[in-house]
């Protein structure tokens, strides 16, 4: 687990939490509003009979992850590692492409809009 703490509301680095098989937290480099979050108690029950899950998570309103979770051990020597990264940066990408790609299409119809009406304005000034 890096030592470095990862503030899951500012950061967008790597976080790494490893649980025991009852959930308890024995290590973490995750911190949200000074507490390690949890995912919500169903992600364990599915990993616990898939071995792994991934996810995207919200524990919190504003702050969204991209989650893998997997179970490592058996018996008391058992639990799950959960790792993941903010989706802040992916997902202001995708807005700037959005804006992008809608001012491109604006200025093709435009454009088209010229090239259609410029034949008819030029034949009403003769």
């Amino acid at each position: 687990v890096p030592a470095l703490k990862t503030h899951l509301r500012t950061d967008t680095t790597l976080f790494m939490v490893i649980t025991d098989d009852s959930q308890h937290v024995l290590a973490s480099s995750a911190v949200l509003d000074g507490q390690t979050p949890l995912p919500p108690e169903g992600v364990f029950s599915y990993t616990t009979y898939h071995n792994t899950d991934h996810f995207t998570w919200e524990p919190k309103p504003g702050v969204r992850l991209a989650t893998r979770v997997i179970s490592y051990g058996s018996g008391e020597n058992s639990g799950f590692i959960i790792a993941g990264q903010s989706l802040q940066p992916y997902e202001d990408r995708i807005s700037t492409f959005t804006w992008i790609a809608l001012a491109a299409w604006l200025a093709s119809i435009a454009w088209s809009y010229l090239l259609i009406l410029m034949p008819y304005a030029a034949g009403r000034r003769e």
